[in-house]
């Protein structure tokens, strides 16, 4: 039972290495996006880097919930008893991973409206200024 333990322990510290980094990242994309809608007019440059840097985040946390996505499958093989937590936990990873793609969306909504484009009256769309 004590190894037990220690080998959950082990599971624990290395998923929660790669799960911090994805949390911190998700919450700077989030931050990034909301502050391009901040951005004035004349800060084109700014708007870009914050646009660029959601961008970057959003591949980041790809990566990393690839990455815990294959080591906590492998890891449900090997202990059925944790199985169920390990799902539920992959499950809400997945969420952020989700959100990400949204802020993402959002980023791009934002960044275009302050460089000058407009909204359709499909909400789908948007076009360019004349």
């Amino acid at each position: 039972e004590c190894s037990e333990n220690l080998i959950a322990a082990e599971n624990e510290d290395f998923l929660s290495e790669y799960i911090e980094p994805l949390q911190k990242t998700l919450l700077q994309a989030i931050t990034d996006s909301f502050s391009i809608l901040n951005c004035e007019h004349n800060q084109a440059e700014l708007s870009d880097e914050l646009y660029e840097s959601v961008q970057l985040a959003e591949s980041q946390i790809r990566d990393l919930y690839k990455i815990l996505e294959k080591s906590m499958l492998k890891l449900m093989k090997k202990d059925i008893d944790l199985s169920q937590k390990y799902q539920n936990l992959l499950s809400s990873i997945r969420r952020l991973e989700k959100i990400s793609g949204r802020c993402l969306s959002i980023a791009l909504l934002f960044h275009y409206a302050k460089k000058g484009g407009i909204f359709s009256k499909s909400p789908q769309r948007i076009e360019p200024l004349a």
